[in-house]
């Protein structure tokens, strides 16, 4: 068996976990490579409750663990759970719960992978996924954007820098073609990660990183540990538009948690013991500002 894909996600009462696991199943040309990581965040809502993937495990390569919502601690804390459950696979691709993946994904990914290992030791494939609606009650996904044309893809381009020293990046508005090759960036996002299965273990989520920063302290922490993000050559995926979609600051309490997230963040810009959850040091955190074109500190692009 080669070419061993984990897939890693953390699903929040989110009623399009299933699709999400069966998009990837379906538009995968080896499927039998792939091994999920789940942990389900459930409620009692029908599609969101404990036992709604069950069926799923039973017939496919699904590690699992599940916590009633309330236990939850962050989307972060979640993603930490999921390393508990790789088993070192080759690749890793890090998910949102709510994702369509192109046809041949996994093929797509691993050959842009290994055509950027020829001049790089730790490339790591990383984008906003564009989206797509879906009918919920037809069961019809439609509307994904760019079908017609993949290779326009979101290019993230840091605005600004707030006083909690977590920038303000461009989302869907900053978009590029990329001429049909991966492009090199200084920001991932985290609901779309494609790299060697062992950044689920060097580049760790912070469990204590409630959620705002989440992604710029793993973009500084993959760069100081060696990793090379780039956006993909063409759209790999989409994402749910989904407004009324339920987040977890939604749901519990998380102004404690957020200011504990930016105590973290401060540690990791400025210095501070974070154990495993610290810089890298393969390059340093000057080496990522002169890259990005920033000073962090001075708050200046």
């Amino acid at each position: 068996m080669g070419n061993t894909i984990f897939i890693s996600i953390a699903s929040f009462i989110d009623t399009d976990l299933r699709n999400t696991i069966l998009s990837c199943i379906n538009q995968a040309k080896h499927p039998e490579n792939i091994t999920f990581g789940i942990i389900l965040q459930y409620n009692n809502e029908e599609g969101t409750n404990e036992t709604c993937i069950d069926d799923l495990i039973n017939r496919y390569n699904i590690r699992i663990k599940k916590y009633w919502f309330e236990e939850s601690k962050g989307g972060c804390w979640a993603r930490n759970q999921v390393t508990t459950l790789y088993q070192n696979e080759d690749y890793v691709l890090q998910l949102d719960a709510h994702i369509r993946m192109i046809k041949n994904w996994d093929v797509l990914l691993v050959r842009e992978y290994l055509e950027l290992k020829e001049n790089n030791n730790k490339p790591l494939l990383s984008y906003l996924s564009p989206s797509f609606f879906r009918k919920e009650e037809l069961g019809l996904d439609y509307d994904f954007k760019h079908i017609d044309d993949p290779y326009i893809i979101n290019v993230p381009t840091i605005k600004s820098i707030t006083g909690d020293y977590w920038p303000m990046f461009g989302g869907y508005e900053d978009e590029a073609h990329t001429n049909r090759k991966p492009n090199n960036v200084s920001l991932l996002y985290a609901g779309f990660v494609f790299t060697q299965g062992s950044w689920l273990l060097e580049v760790k989520n912070d469990p204590e990183h409630y959620y705002t920063g989440e992604e710029f302290a793993l973009s500084i922490r993959s760069y100081t540990h060696g990793y090379n993000i780039y956006i993909p050559s063409q759209i790999m995926s989409w994402h749910l538009s989904r407004p009324n979609h339920i987040h977890h600051f939604k749901v519990l309490d998380g102004n404690k948690n957020h200011i504990k997230a930016m105590e973290q963040l401060y540690k990791l810009i400025f210095g501070g013991d974070l154990g495993e959850y610290g810089l890298g040091t393969e390059r340093t955190l000057q080496q990522y500002e002169e890259f990005a074109k920033i000073n962090i500190k001075e708050r200046r692009i």
